[in-house]
């Protein structure tokens, strides 16, 4: 082996030693998916279950403290996970809420995401206890959440983090990736549609009534 190559082998080791001592992370991005799509791969999201949505892991993402696992729970209208971030840069502490609106332009939320991250700890490992519930709107039942920022929901997962909204990420490189996807919103009436049913209906009254008057005018 080459002289030179010895030396360039002999630096990278040294920069990823010195990197990972000044709390550089190399891992991969954690992330949390929440999926309420029928079909998971089916873009856009056309159709709906109020069945338990669908929770992905990825990442360093262990259990509280950075023991075991973590801890997942579902709803027909919400999940609930809660863990420990292993080996990642701190994400901002504290409890944070996220929405998706039914469409552009709308005011009606479809979902909340709220986010509650605790201090990093650093013993052998720095870890950082946090929990993530997803709450999805039932039929009948609006959510609220005054004040709290979002985007409007278009089928597809739509990424959470980030400083606008639960600022989950840090500069250099994102410790929480957290996607949602919901069901589309609940079909409700065009004014024009309601329109012709009512006109539909007035003129069947007419009819029945103009068709009994007749009958008793005859008799």
């Amino acid at each position: 082996m080459s002289s030179i190559r010895k030396i360039s082998i002999l630096v990278g080791i040294t920069g990823l030693v010195l990197a990972m001592a000044s709390g550089t992370v190399f891992a991969v991005t954690a992330s949390i998916s929440f999926d309420e799509c029928t079909i998971p791969t089916q873009k856009p999201c056309l159709g709906y279950t109020d069945g338990n949505p669908t929770v992905t892991l990825q990442g360093n993402i262990t259990g509280s403290g950075g023991i075991g696992s973590p801890t997942v729970t579902t709803s027909p209208e919400g999940a609930t996970v809660s863990g420990s971030l292993l080996g990642y840069l701190p994400i901002p502490t504290g409890t944070r809420s996220a929405v998706l609106f039914e469409g552009v332009g709308s005011s009606v939320i479809s979902d909340i995401v709220t986010l509650t991250a605790l201090a990093q700890v650093c013993n052998t490992n720095c870890t950082q206890d946090f929990t993530v519930t997803f709450n999805s709107d039932a039929e009948g039942t609006p959510l609220s959440c005054p004040s709290c920022p979002g985007v409007a929901e278009d089928g597809n997962a739509q990424n959470m983090s980030g400083s606008a909204l639960l600022n989950s990420g840090n500069s250099d490189k994102s410790a929480l990736l957290i996607n949602v996807r919901s069901d589309p919103a609940e079909a409700v009436p065009e004014p024009t549609t309601l329109l012709l049913l009512g006109s539909g209906l007035a003129g069947l009254g007419l009819w029945r009534w103009r068709h009994s008057h007749s009958r008793r005018w005859h008799s």
